[in-house]
């Protein structure tokens, strides 16, 4: 079907050749963009908008490129279904029959098919697919296949065509609904041909074929004065035979392209730097004395952040981090990429909030918070930012702050649960657990409403009521989102933290090692993994988790603290000394990352304590009640420090306030250990 109707569009094109010589134009050139939209309107019922600038037709159409689960719209072969092409095809007629009808034809017409991603009635991003055509070449292809009786390839074509797919979440962006916020201008020839050169060469190097042969690490694209220049880092993974070399196939393909537009444009010189064997050549083309000598693309043009040859290098630096996100042992060249796309385009919102993710993955809080904000200065009423903001200040424990942006991101989407679910997972940890209920049933409502089957989405309603100690009703959900999506690993964490809780170890081990299988490189699994086996005393298991978590996470303070408590209960548990100086070893590795962490001090007292190192004991539980005043645990552990060098008066004083602040947080238990020990003292 997509062959037919590539066919018949450009088939009309080719028919506009030998009709013009007889038939006088309909239309004004000045009118193309009016006469675009009203046949889409009157023949087809479709709206659309478009615009003259220059030699170049832009048009925007907003269609369904999106799936309900958010997933692009494609049969099993990867291509576009047939209502997308359909739809696809009426616009493009409505382009034709213009084109057919004008007084003097256009040089390019960009159409950009435009879609926003709905989860839960939220708008999270706009997807822009921007479809580029050469229409004098386009007609010459079809004439020569004519003249030739050999029908032309959809291949062929489609490699003529630039194709460039852009993400935004900036907020002004969602909301246009009209195109308004495309940048439109002039497109010249020579930054055609540039982005036609670089998306052959991406295709290449990054197709699915090639993905485990090839490592793509940079590619850029520039023209000025006459000479086309191209940058590429591109590298074997594993050298294979017939395997093309990086610098001879993007030669191939820069000759390949500039010899089938020698016609149109001269390009006399092509220098090509291959960055990682340091080599250039340099390639020259014979001018064509017919044509006018090309200039570079406009000083005012080239300076715009939006132009399409700059919208494409930073989509492509931006989906090579997105692709490298999840895999640990990358994320330092995933924020790279990142921050290349940022210095190419310095708004890039969907950039901005990548690589605030990366850091985050990186245990590089202070930078992830850093670039959340300055994407929050320049664009203050998105919610999906505020959201984001939110998130890191929960997960930071500053709920207060993390409550003020979730508020805000509602302000804007009141009925999407995702937001009712962090502001009760808030509520919970601020204490407030009446509050924190309401918003999840709240949640539970919007999901029944609005008919949400995000595996995502039941999977945040599991770990709600998980923390609110409503296991039965957690487990209710998360295996509603395992069997949406079985493949999805982190509901499998959820549920072997769930199990856990519930004191089910074997279900939990079972659905954690299912994490595994689905990525033995998740740190996060392991990290759940050993607090099960920690739960069940084995200490040597859950010390073999939490380094595995380690050498995936090495810059995590959390693991560190955790593998500290592993090897401190296994010295209690076979009264061994050299667990607790194993522990206080890890506890200061976790120190460097997180200085003002109350709770790694207060360990630290504990295992000093533990070695009869009392006056070392003291000073760490000290330090760790100026960081954290309403920790009763230190004041505990400081009464039994002070007791032990015999400072009595000191002894009841913190055991009294250890007592207190045990009572107030109801937590009888401890309140009942610290006044034994205060009867103790003489």
């Amino acid at each position: 079907m997509a062959k037919n109707v590539l066919k018949k569009n450009i088939f009309s094109l080719c028919l506009l050749i030998f009709i013009s010589c007889s038939t006088p134009p309909t239309y004004s050139r000045k009118d193309i963009d009016k006469v675009i939209k009203n046949i889409a309107q009157s023949d087809f019922k479709t709206k659309i908008n478009a615009w003259a600038v220059g030699d170049t037709v832009w048009v925007f159409a907003p269609i369904k490129l999106f799936n309900e689960q958010g997933k692009l719209k494609v049969n099993k072969e990867g291509r576009l279904d047939e209502d997308l092409f359909e739809t696809t095809r009426k616009i493009s007629e409505s382009i034709n029959r213009a084109l057919l009808n004008i007084e003097s034809l256009p040089t390019f017409y960009c159409f950009i098919k435009s879609d926003i991603l709905r989860t839960g009635g939220v708008d999270l991003l706009r997807l822009d697919s921007y479809d580029l055509v050469f229409i004098p070449d386009q007609i010459r292809l079809q004439i020569i296949s004519w003249a030739l009786g050999i029908p032309v390839s959809t291949k062929e074509l489609s490699e003529r065509v630039v194709t460039v797919q852009i993400p935004s979440i900036d907020s002004e962006i969602l909301k246009d609904i009209e195109g308004n916020y495309i940048h439109k201008y002039d497109i010249p020839l020579t930054e055609f041909i540039l982005l036609l050169i670089q998306q052959n060469i991406i295709r290449t190097f990054l197709s699915a074929e090639h993905k485990d042969d090839y490592e793509f690490n940079d590619l850029t694209m520039g023209y000025a004065s006459g000479t086309l220049n191209i940058g590429f880092n591109i590298k074997f993974k594993k050298f294979k035979e017939n395997l093309s070399i990086p610098l001879e196939k993007i030669e191939e393909i820069t000759r390949k392209v500039i010899g089938i537009y020698s016609s149109f444009v001269n390009i006399p010189r092509v220098v090509i730097n291959d960055t990682f064997n340091d080599k250039t050549r340099t390639i020259t083309f014979a001018s064509n004395p017919d044509l006018m000598p090309t200039d570079s693309i406009a000083d005012i043009k080239s300076e715009q952040t939006n132009t399409l040859s700059k919208l494409s290098q930073a989509s492509l630096y931006t989906a090579l981090a997105y692709d490298l996100r999840t895999d640990q042992k990358n994320l330092l060249k995933a924020a790279e990429f990142c921050k290349k796309a940022l210095e190419v385009f310095p708004r890039y919102l969907y950039a901005q909030t990548l690589l605030a993710e990366i850091y985050s993955l990186l245990n590089q809080p202070e930078q992830a918070l850093l670039i959340l904000q300055d994407a929050a200065i320049k664009d203050p009423h998105n919610p999906i930012l505020h959201f984001n903001l939110g998130e890191f200040y929960r997960v930071s424990g500053k709920f207060q702050e993390a409550l003020n942006h979730f508020e805000d991101a509602a302000l804007f989407y009141p009925q999407y649960p995702g937001i009712s679910l962090k502001l009760c997972l808030v509520h919970i940890s601020l204490g407030d657990l009446k509050e924190a209920s309401a918003y999840l049933e709240q949640a539970v409502k919007q999901t029944i409403e609005q008919k949400i089957e995000d595996p995502e989405n039941y999977r945040l309603l599991g770990d709600s009521y998980t923390e609110l100690g409503q296991y039965q009703k957690a487990l209710i959900y998360l295996n509603k989102a395992k069997d949406s999506k079985p493949d999805y690993l982190p509901v499998y964490l959820s549920l072997g933290r769930t199990y856990r809780l519930l004191a089910n170890s074997d279900e939990s081990i079972k659905n954690l090692q299912k994490a595994l299988a689905l990525n033995p490189d998740y740190g996060l699994v392991h990290f759940e993994l050993a607090h099960t086996y920690l739960l069940l005393g084995q200490h040597e298991l859950a010390i073999n988790e939490y380094k595995k978590a380690i050498q995936l996470s090495p810059e995590s303070s959390e693991i560190y603290i955790d593998l500290a408590l592993a090897h401190t209960e296994l010295g209690l548990a076979k009264s061994k000394p050299s667990e607790y100086k194993k522990a206080i070893g890890y506890l200061k590795k976790a120190l460097k990352s997180f200085p003002t962490n109350s709770r790694i001090y207060y360990r630290l007292g504990e295992n000093y304590a533990n070695l009869g190192k009392n006056n070392a004991a003291a000073e760490y539980f000290q330090k760790s009640i100026e960081l954290n005043p309403g920790l009763a645990e230190s004041y505990f552990g400081l009464g039994r420090a002070w007791y032990a060098l015999g400072q009595n008066d000191k002894a009841k004083e913190n055991f009294l306030k250890a007592h207190n602040i045990f009572y107030e947080r109801k937590d009888y238990l401890n309140a009942r250990k610290a006044e034994e020990n205060l009867r103790n003292i003489p």
